[in-house]
């Protein structure tokens, strides 16, 4: 089945928003997130009818919700009743993007992913009565598309995003595994320095060390999906330590998760859901990269998907 999706996260110290429209096939969705003093979300489906959407840009549409290209911005406009939830942001981006093709997920599937870590937002939410201005503030924002069943792949994807402005770093990382997660397609880990994205490290030259479990019951969403699986974490590193390595240099990167909400989606095929898990928290990276030395503490975002 085909699939394409449009990830953004806009972050402050008081409220985290996180959007995610998705084209699948002949539907759409828009699932957000909300995290501020508790944790709470959405997810709606939309029918083709209703939405408007380009095969070659950015420009989508659903009903009164969009996510638009426009002269090198973004333009995110959410209109989210149900959590008492109106935005219009302006999203610029601090860096330039990232590609990455034809990543393996098993089954015959692949996937593509373009990725733009870093990112300045500024406009309003209005949020249970309460208005935040955002000015400048980071922002993260993602694309991937290809043709896979959900349920025949799971993965673990993240970044870490400097809390001082004037630190030139980002990072951003990913693995895909068989559903089992216990094979590893592959993985990868970027870091930009500026502008520009100064090295990768992939395969081989990465690993992966989560300790720890989330524990406790999670956001799930939607509410009837979430009957069909219990509503709590499992297998959701509480912490994850990545180390990279290459004849240019090494880096070790380490994530606490704080607060976690959760997506359930169901199958292509069969019965059950994929469970999407997403996490906030603290992380720090450390390293040397071409003579370049790297140390850069921020907030993290790492979402983790069991099949």
């Amino acid at each position: 089945m085909k699939k394409c999706w449009d990830h953004v996260t806009v972050a402050s110290r008081e409220l985290t928003l996180v959007a995610n429209f998705s084209v699948l096939d002949d539907r759409c969705g828009l699932a957000t997130l909300v995290f501020a003093a508790d944790v709470a979300g959405h997810v709606r489906t939309y029918a083709a009818e209703d939405c408007r959407r380009s095969s070659w840009r950015t420009a989508l549409r659903f009903e009164a919700s969009s996510l638009c290209e426009r002269d090198g911005r973004l333009a995110l406009v959410l209109d989210v009743p149900e959590l008492a939830l109106a935005a219009e942001l302006v999203l610029r981006p601090a860096t330039s993007g990232s590609q990455l093709h034809n990543l393996g997920v098993g089954g015959g599937g692949a996937l593509h992913w373009s990725v733009w870590p870093r990112l300045r937002a500024t406009g309003n939410v209005h949020y249970r009565g309460a208005t935040y201005r955002f000015a400048d503030a980071p922002a993260y924002r993602d694309r991937n598309w290809g043709a896979f069943e959900f349920g025949r792949v799971a993965w673990d994807w993240g970044y870490l995003l400097p809390d001082d402005d004037a630190s030139p770093f980002a990072l951003v990382f990913t693995r895909l595994l068989d559903p089992t997660r216990t094979t590893v397609f592959g993985q990868h880990v970027l870091v930009w320095e500026g502008r520009e994205l100064l090295g990768s490290y992939r395969d081989r030259e990465v690993e992966f060390s989560p300790a720890g479990c989330v524990h406790g019951p999670v956001t799930s969403l939607p509410p009837a999906l979430a009957l069909i699986r219990p509503g709590r974490a499992h297998d959701v590193p509480a912490q994850l330590a990545i180390s990279a390595a290459s004849r240019r240099g090494a880096i070790a990167l380490e994530i606490a998760c704080a607060h976690t909400a959760r997506v359930l989606v169901p199958r292509d095929t069969g019965r059950g859901a994929t469970a999407i898990h997403e996490s906030l928290g603290r992380g720090r990276a450390r390293g040397e990269l071409d003579g370049c030395a790297i140390d850069v503490a921020g907030h993290t975002f790492l979402e983790v998907v069991h099949a």
